[in-house]
Parts: structure tokens; C-alpha cells; sequence
């Protein structure tokens, strides 16, 4: 059986059902990281990645001026 999405378990390939519980944004409230969310809640897949900035720059907020 494939998962199905919807159906309230989250299942095999899923990371998130039903869709409603599904992140809404990926950010993580620290300005020194970059917040990207892959898949969506239609296919309950949603997944958050937050990535540390490796250098500064006064312009991206992650440093002080």
C-alpha cells in the first residue's frame, strides 16, 4: 500500500498528515541561519531545513555592524 495523505498517520515518506499540521514557514527565529522548506502539505512531505551562514556580512543581519 502507498501512503496516503490525509488520512491523519503519518506514514512511510510522509512528515506530516493530516496536511493541516503541516509547517506553514521553516523559520527558526535565527537570523544567523538560512530557512528553506522543501515538499508540500497537499502531499504531506513538508520538510524544514535551516543552514548556519557561514560568513558575516553587516548587510544580512547575521553579524552586528
Amino acid at each position: 500500500c502507498s501512503p496516503t495523505c490525509g488520512n491523519g498517520v503519518v506514514e512511510s515518506g510522509e512528515t506530516c498528515d493530516p496536511p493541516s499540521s503541516c509547517p506553514i514557514s521553516c523559520d527558526d527565529g535565527n537570523v544567523c541561519t538560512t530557512d528553506q522548506m522543501t515538499g508540500s502539505s497537499a502531499k504531506c512531505n513538508v520538510a524544514c531545513t535551516d543552514t548556519p551562514i557561514a560568513g558575516c556580512s553587516a548587510a544580512d543581519g547575521s553579524a552586528p555592524d
